[in-house]
């Protein structure tokens, strides 16, 4: 089995997350001409989302360190 590292700062941002992992073989995941934009359009629509949850201004939509 592999080895998940969960970096520090997620868990002072979300204190009370629950993280599950799923593995699964036979999944090809890798962007191609024919599924980029979709797979585009559904990475903004999760990080718009996702942004609910942050209640920090500066890490909303923000590649930068809370």
């Amino acid at each position: 089995m592999k080895q998940v590292t969960i970096d520090p700062s997620f868990w002072e941002l979300f204190p009370d997350a629950q993280v599950n992992i799923l593995f699964a073989n036979g999944i090809d995941n890798h962007d191609t001409d024919n599924n980029y934009d979709e797979r585009k359009k559904l990475l903004a629509n999760a990080t718009h989302e996702a942004d609910k949850f942050l209640t920090n201004p500066k890490c909303q939509f923000k590649l930068e360190k809370c």
